[in-house]
């Protein structure tokens, strides 16, 4: 008992010296991170499980300690307490009983964010430097663990030594980079055909739960061209995620780094599975939709206890690791409550996996890493780390609306934006949830979700979908087409809020297929029979098919032939399948037969069978469409009054008409479309007391116009017509009629041919104008 109190003594004695206040650095990033002493925290170790039960109870039993909490860490056990300053002293009496495997470390705080230093320090020794030439620095350090990624983990025999000895070994040049290992909370950034995909507005927004219609991800649009392949490996790093109804049996066994296990969840972990669901959910007739929906799921658990920075490196190496996770993407929906590089050891995990990772025919093609921005706004300027490591994709959060959520963090290091909820499943985006409730809800999916954490998988499955279509894709080309499809929101351009903007699935596949040169070849217009081949297509067994199977007919070598007479738009697909289950398919939007007639409209309103309109002047568009469709022509009852311009018709609706017809069709290179209708009938009702005739037109030597009553002889005399004068296309006057009647004479024999127009001023009325044409 005597060499235990002088053990825990010496250890304590730190916390007596150095109290809070006192600020204490280590060198990460190659920047200095300052950590201050909080002298009402400390946490307890314990090596074995018999001596931490020793330590609950002696803990429990000072029972004037506030805020205890125990914290369970797997093969190390910790308990984490908080006190008031004045029950310091009995603390510290109480701990001297404790067993001699334990030992207690002060707590430091960074930004806010609490740090537990362990006794080790974690290094990397630039090239040709042995670690003994470190070791020698200081002859109180000892090498524990010697990593394959050229790491070490050094113990030190005095904590309170950790950090001078750690700040002399990268202050000597010896190293690329040395740091203190340590535990420090992380945050999960939700704080927190399928028959809820109406309720995911993330990836197909019509304006539900309040949104904007097309604030989304364009994902229905993109599985036009591929829903993935079924061996695109997704490491979800987070806390575990297990089989799932909606998973289809694509949960792969995983890695829980601190305790050796399988990446399964913890007894209370959910945020992993619902991460994993917003990727890879099953299309089928359960639960939700996921981007990626044939992508396998491999999960590493950080979350089973306290972890140490050393210990999410190790996850992370586990993940691209082509023995091990043999990752294609990782998907980091966690983040620490800090901006500043605080772990080199992670960002070299990280950089491993960008350019050690996804080794594809023998060439590392590199892992694409995404991490949420973080839910650090109000807190902090700029992203969370790691999300801010160079070179990873790092995704906040917009609402349904399209506005960036408060909460979500920002700044320089932004890459992309993804719809989401609020935070503390306070959130509306719907995910699957672990089953048989022992997850968020009850059920097995949640609508509570939200957060960064929600945006982060998103991008993954986009990712997914991207490489599924070219595999030979780098880490740096998804990365760059990511960035350069976005939608740009906020300022132009690049900015801190949004980054390059709202994430594009359907662009982002839409530049794969052009950058690598993938096109169906053959006519647009089939008039009868065409050939169309394939150029540059994704690899697989190629099929063909079209959208209009009534109209269009296709062979197995991409023939396609009208039939029936069919006029209208299609599509010529091929689709290449792989023995691995990737469908891809290439799809060339093609025009079949004739033009047609669509988007009719009078006066600038749609039109209606048996549209009723009054005597007077009125006018007519539309819109013809198909293989180049040239401009509209028209055909008018005898005696009508009209000018045809380009897709539009005036005319004069005459008083002794009840209806009329007229008709319009187009031609392109396949011949002459059919035609198309207006049929309109005089209205009776609220036309006023009279109506306006202008004749003839087009006119040749003298224009008519007109005013005469509506309605029968005992109504008013028609009004009088005050001003009736013609202008040229560059509004000057070129022609002026008659004044004080209910008629008026315009003279146009001299004038040149061409269109004009008529303003007409009528006593006690608005003026009126019209096309004419002298013909």
């Amino acid at each position: 008992m005597k060499k235990t109190q002088i053990i825990l003594f010496l250890i304590i004695s730190l916390l007596t010296v150095k109290v809070y206040g006192q600020t204490d650095y280590y060198w990460s990033g190659g920047k200095k991170v300052i950590v201050e002493i909080d002298s009402s925290k400390m946490i307890l170790f314990s090596r074995s499980e018999t001596d931490l039960n020793t330590v609950k109870d002696k803990v429990r039993s000072l029972a004037k300690i506030k805020g205890y909490k125990e914290v369970f860490v797997g093969r190390q056990e910790s308990l984490e307490v908080e006190f008031s300053k004045e029950n310091f002293k009995e603390l510290q009496e109480g701990l001297l009983e404790l067993p001699e495997a334990s030992f207690v470390m002060p707590s430091y705080t960074h930004e806010d964010m609490a740090m537990y230093f362990t006794d080790e320090i974690i290094v990397k020794p630039k090239n040709r430097i042995a670690i003994s030439q470190i070791a020698n620095l200081s002859q109180k350090v000892t090498v524990k663990e010697v990593s394959q990624y050229g790491t070490f983990l050094l113990q030190i025999s005095k904590t309170q030594n950790l950090f001078n000895v750690s700040n002399k070994i990268y202050e000597s040049g010896l190293v690329e980079w040395c740091h203190p290992n340590f535990r420090a909370h992380i945050v999960k950034n939700v704080i927190p055909q399928d028959p809820l995909f109406n309720q995911q507005y993330h990836l197909h927004n019509t304006g539900q739960l309040g949104g904007t219609s097309n604030i989304d991800i364009n994902a229905p649009e993109a599985w036009d061209i591929t829903r993935g392949c079924n061996d695109i490996r997704i490491v979800v790093v987070d806390d575990g995620v297990e089989a799932h109804e909606d998973l289809a049996g694509r949960v792969l066994p995983g890695n829980t780094p601190w305790t050796g296990g399988n990446g399964a969840p913890n007894a209370n972990g959910a945020h992993g599975q619902a991460c994993a669901g917003i990727i890879a959910a099953a299309h089928n007739t359960i639960g939700v939709s996921g981007v990626a929906p044939n992508s396998l799921i491999v999960p590493v658990n950080i979350f089973a206890g306290f972890e140490t920075a050393n210990d999410v490196a190790n996850g992370i190496n586990w993940a691209w690791n082509a023995a091990q996770g043999n990752a294609d993407i990782i998907s980091n929906s966690w983040t620490y409550n800090t901006t500043q590089v605080v772990a080199d050891v992670i960002v070299q995990a990280i950089t491993n996996a960008r350019t050690l990772g996804r080794v594809r025919g023998g060439v590392a093609l590199g892992c694409i890493v995404v991490f949420a921005a973080g839910n650090s706004h109000a807190a902090y300027a700029g992203v969370n780390f790691p999300a801010n490591v160079a070179n990873v994709i790092t995704v906040g959060a917009i609402n349904n609306a399209g506005t960036i959520w408060n909460y979500s963090s920002r700044g320089s290091q932004m890459d992309l934006v993804a719809p989401s909820g609020d935070v503390n499943l306070l959130g509306n985006l719907t995910t699957i949830d672990r089953m048989n409730g022992l997850g968020y809800e009850a059920g097995n999916t949640t609508n509570r979700f939200g957060g960064t954490s929600a945006a982060c998988p998103q991008v993954a499955g986009v990712a997914a979908l991207m490489i599924s279509l070219n595999p030979n894709l780098t880490e740096a080309n998804v990365r760059t087409v990511l960035q350069q499809t976005a939608v740009d929101m906020g300022s132009v351009g690049f900015d801190n809020t949004y980054g390059f903007g709202r994430v594009n699935a359907q662009a982002a596949l839409n530049r794969i297929i052009t950058d690598r040169g993938t096109a169906i070849v053959g006519n647009n217009l089939i008039c009868n029979v065409e050939t169309n081949t394939l150029v540059n297509g994704p690899p697989g067994n190629l099929t063909w098919s079209t959208s209009q199977p009534t109209g269009l007919s296709i062979t197995a070598w991409g023939t396609a032939q009208r039939i029936n007479s069919y006029n209208g738009a299609a599509n010529v697909m091929a689709t290449a399948t792989t023995a691995q289950g990737c469908v891809n398919v290439i799809t060339k939007p093609v025009w079949v037969g004739m033009p047609i007639i669509t988007n009719q409209k009078v006066d600038g309103g749609p039109y209606f069978a048996g549209h009723s309109i009054c005597p007077g002047n009125h006018w007519l568009s539309v819109t013809p469409v198909g293989g180049n469709a040239a401009s509209a022509t028209w055909t008018v009852p005898p005696g009508i009054p009209f000018f045809a311009g380009t897709n539009t018709l005036d005319f004069t609706f005459p008083t002794s008409s009840s209806s009329i017809s007229i008709t319009t069709r187009s031609s392109n290179a396949c011949g002459t479309g059919p035609n198309t209708s207006f049929f309109v009938m005089k209205k009776t009702f609220g036309c006023g007391s009279f109506a306006m005739m202008v004749h003839p037109n087009p006119v040749k030597d003298e224009l008519v116009v007109e005013t005469s009553p509506i309605g029968g002889e005992d109504r008013l005399d028609a009004p009088v017509i005050e001003q009736a004068v013609l202008l040229n296309g560059s509004n000057q006057m070129a022609s002026k009629g008659t004044e004080g009647g209910n008629q008026s004479k315009l003279d146009v024999s001299g004038l040149p041919r061409g269109q004009y127009y008529l303003h007409v001023k009528i006593r006690g009325e608005e003026t009126i104008k019209m096309h004419i044409i002298l013909d």
